[in-house]
């Protein structure tokens, strides 16, 4: 097994002219092919000793790898005790594709790791935080899609299981997002939507501007399957 590239000492004070420097030394090579590594895939380890300890390791690793963009973390028990963890993942606006689908991250994790996507460059194009327990509080989904808002290059955004309810927050926060930014594939699987949603959503669909749309074991009643039946007779490539 390959280890993760070792940190030297966080920093040395060097003093120029009259005021103190504090720089950051780091051990990046280009010659060294763990430095170079473009995508970390380590999914499905929830039972198998993935832990806080594990992920704080590999966020240290994360550190020296200059040209990682691609992280999949799915399903591995992530929860709320590895949030400094989490929000340092999404602070790190190298990492383009973030894959964090399937853990345990809950409301307090989803509104700290949503403030961190807010204040990140808008470099995020591909997201997966589906089947979380946070996606079934509003206040959780409304934080982060607030959040998303901001990242204009953002393409895929998977947030399944959660409740798109206009009634509860005056409109739903994820058909509103496809509004502002351009996402052009939308994971929405198990979950429960409105007749207003489903017509956003439908909308988005027949525009063009949504080209991939997953709603499979989504809750729908006869007239919301009637919309959606419709929309592909008249859009049927999509």
């Amino acid at each position: 097994m390959m280890e993760l590239p070792k940190l030297l000492p966080n920093s040395e004070i060097l003093r120029k002219g009259s005021k103190l420097k504090k720089i950051r030394i780091t051990t990046f090579n280009e010659m060294n092919p763990l430095h170079m590594v473009e995508c970390i895939s380590l999914p499905n380890f929830a039972n198998r000793g993935f832990s806080k300890a594990v992920l704080r390791e590999l966020i240290e690793g994360i550190k020296e790898m200059r040209c990682l963009k691609r992280i999949d973390l799915s399903n591995n028990g992530i929860s709320l005790a590895c949030q400094e963890e989490v929000c340092e993942l999404f602070a790190n606006s190298r990492l383009i594709h973030i894959n964090l689908s399937k853990n345990n991250m809950n409301e307090q994790l989803a509104q700290a790791f949503a403030s961190k996507i807010q204040q990140r460059s808008e470099s995020l194009v591909w997201l997966d935080i589906s089947r979380n327990p946070f996606a079934q509080s509003q206040q959780a989904i409304v934080a982060v899609c607030s959040a998303l808002k901001n990242q204009k290059k953002l393409k895929h955004l998977g947030i399944s299981t959660c409740a798109l309810n206009p009634a509860e927050s005056g409109s739903d926060q994820v058909t509103r997002l496809l509004e502002q930014i351009n996402i052009h594939s939308l994971d929405l699987v198990e979950s429960k939507a409105s007749q207003k949603s489903i017509e956003q959503l439908m909308t988005c669909v027949r525009s063009g501007k949504l080209k991939q749309l997953d709603l499979k074991f989504t809750f729908i009643v006869e007239s919301m399957a009637m919309m959606i039946s419709k929309c592909q007779l008249i859009s049927p490539s999509r």
